[in-house]
């Protein structure tokens, strides 16, 4: 069990552990697969070992999320522990539940046991081990895996603050080269903001309870509806007009979903905030592009390199990689910055320089 424990804690630094984690729980305690999600009833994220990930694909499925009952029971319940299938459901409704008799049952995922972890801003986190031999085997395990809950609910803490402080350094990246950043959850509540962000506060950005408003009325609706549009996955990122106090030039705000390295299952949905339009700053470096837009070393490159106004042709010259592996990472790119043209990805960049 001390293995176990040690590899719990070890996950919450390193995120690609979570996997492991899993497999070593369902073997020790006989069952097929372990998973933490975040549930909402709108969507579903998840880690889990290789036999869950389709369960749970499946089961935040928009077609059969409506037949997921034991979710929001769990949840309901409220109990400092873990509980088992049938505290949750009774035999008849698993054998009239559409989601049990089209898929758990016939994966064997059926007698399962779980417990709701509070995370940081995110209170709908659930950890399921599934697929034990009957359901009196799920039952049987529960005093065994309670002890590890404390365990599983501090490293879920952990690796909540660890992104956090992902997100607050790149406030300071950005603060460096002059743009003022913020960063907020996808509810709009604020949680970091740079040197150069935080004069804005009270002028023409205000930080209420609810989220944060902007004091260009037009604006801040704009806001609220990306933000929306962005918690159910119908955007990914947007740039909004935001008049002026001083002058009558206007700025722009920029929201991008913060994710890769920054970002995890366990702590709350993050959105970058910049603001641009101010004095020209210095142009971004590849490694912060890399983070702000979960790029790889190679894209990057292309990107900084598409910033500076090279063609595709000039890249691959400069790189000495060939011209439809550029235009393949050009893709890429312009799909994680949700831009459609290298011209607009130029001119985001561009932007946020300045």
């Amino acid at each position: 069990m001390n293995e176990l424990i040690a590899s719990i804690y070890e996950a919450a630094l390193i995120g690609d552990k979570w996997i492991s984690v899993f497999d070593q729980i369902s073997t020790r305690f006989d069952a097929r697969g372990a998973s933490i999600f975040a549930w909402d009833g709108d969507r579903t994220s998840f880690v889990a070992s290789d036999k869950m990930a389709h369960m749970l694909a499946t089961t935040a499925a928009a077609e059969m999320a409506q037949y997921n009952i034991r979710a929001p029971r769990l949840l309901a319940l409220n109990h400092s522990g873990f509980v088992s299938e049938l505290d949750l459901v009774s035999i008849e409704e698993i054998n009239q539940n559409r989601l049990y008799q089209e898929y758990l049952i016939p994966m064997g995922l059926h007698a399962s046991v779980g417990t709701h972890i509070h995370g940081i801003g995110n209170d709908n986190l659930i950890c399921t081990i599934d697929g034990f031999p009957s359901f009196n085997h799920a039952k049987a395990a529960i005093p065994d895996l309670d002890p590890l809950r404390a365990h599983l609910a501090r490293a879920i803490s952990i690796s909540a603050r660890l992104s956090f402080q992902r997100a607050k350094a790149i406030t300071q990246a950005l603060e460096a080269i002059g743009i003022p950043t913020a960063v907020i959850g996808i509810s709009g509540r604020l949680f970091a903001a740079n040197a150069l962000f935080e004069p804005l506060l009270g002028v023409s950005v205000f930080d209420h309870s609810a989220g944060i408003k902007l004091k260009d009325s037009r604006a801040s609706a704009h806001l609220q509806k990306s933000l929306e549009q962005m918690r159910t996955r119908k955007a990914t990122g947007c740039s909004i007009p935001v008049a002026s106090d001083t002058d009558e030039r206007s700025r722009v705000l920029h929201l991008m979903p913060i994710s890769g390295e920054a970002q995890d299952l366990f702590s709350p949905d993050m959105v970058l905030l910049t603001l641009a339009g101010g004095n020209k700053g210095k142009p971004l470096p590849a490694p912060l592009l890399k983070v702000l837009y979960d790029l790889t070393p190679a894209e990057s490159q292309v990107a900084q390199a598409i910033n500076e106004g090279l063609s595709a042709n000039q890249i691959s010259a400069s790189q000495g990689k060939s011209v439809e592996t550029v235009r393949v990472q050009i893709r890429s790119i312009l799909s994680k910055t949700g831009t459609n043209s290298q011209r607009e990805l130029m001119l985001l960049l561009r932007d946020l320089s300045h």
